[in-house]
């Protein structure tokens, strides 16, 4: 998992670099892989925001923060689509590298042309993609058939705070 969030802003560009040579030497020596990167951005005509209208919470329930994995780089991949996708992750690195800070961005320089928002850098929902990852994994191994394995977050280790979102209701607040 890639850490697709503003924090990430004066190391994406370093950590995207150590990505694609952890890729190329899965590749290598035949190891199987998915690398995603996850985010708080997305087209908003592919997600609903106002979770009530899609599910029934329960008290104690926890809702969790809208977030979307990116799937970049795979095993399943022929050599052309991979490169191309290091490639394009590579640039996006360059992209962000240090735009978000006011003292280190060069206001000297034309504006660079303007991603879709889906891919800009956005808050922090790792919480939310370890848990989507407690699925995935299960059914990655079952599919390589894969014993042993390591799994891999590259971050700066802040995460959204997702604890406020638990739902409790008070029982006389319910009777009135």
């Amino acid at each position: 998992l890639l850490d697709w969030s503003c924090s990430m802003n004066y190391f994406i560009f370093k950590t995207i670099q150590q990505l694609i040579q952890l890729v190329y030497f899965c590749q290598k020596v035949n190891i199987p892989y998915d690398v995603f990167f996850f985010s708080s951005e997305f087209d908003g005509e592919y997600a609903d925001r106002n979770h009530n209208k899609n599910f029934n919470y329960k008290n104690g329930d926890m809702i969790l923060d809208t977030m979307k994995l990116v799937n970049v780089a795979s095993s399943n991949l022929k050599k052309l689509q991979l490169d191309e996708s290091m490639m394009f992750l590579y640039h996006l690195g360059l992209y962000y590298e240090s735009r978000y800070s006011y003292r280190d961005y060069d206001y000297s320089k034309p504006e660079a042309p303007m991603l879709p928002r889906e891919y800009y850098l956005g808050s922090t929902p790792l919480n939310e993609a370890l848990m989507v990852m407690l699925k995935y994994i299960p059914l990655f191994k079952a599919k390589y058939r894969v014993e042993k394995m390591n799994f891999i977050t590259l971050t700066d280790g802040g995460s959204n705070y997702s604890g406020s979102n638990v739902l409790a209701y008070d029982s006389q607040s319910k009777s009135n």
